[in-house]
């Protein structure tokens, strides 16, 4: 699969953030639809938090910091991935 022939969005709806974070660090429940736990980035004890399909760092990677928050962005940000190309063909 090329990333030319993917549907991007649908391959982030394919994938449960929660999931693939708690593959990287311990997370605890924060309410029915969130979990929280250290940053895998910043080490922050209760700064990272993340639903099914958003994620975001208080410390180091806020909401409001204009960037995707997404499957994709989570992979690239985490280092699991080099970029985009590679982050689609992590999740795919």
């Amino acid at each position: 699969m090329t990333t030319a022939t993917v549907d991007t969005e649908r391959l982030k709806r394919g994938v449960d953030l929660r999931d693939l974070a708690g593959r990287l660090v311990m997370l605890r429940k924060e309410s029915t639809a969130e979990l929280s736990g250290p940053c895998p980035k910043c080490g922050g004890d209760d700064r990272f938090h993340v639903k099914e399909d958003v994620f975001f760092c208080r410390q180091c990677y806020p909401l409001e910091n204009g960037k995707p928050h997404d499957a994709i962005e989570f992979v690239t940000w985490a280092g699991l991935a080099r970029d985009f190309r590679g982050a689609v063909d992590y999740l795919g």
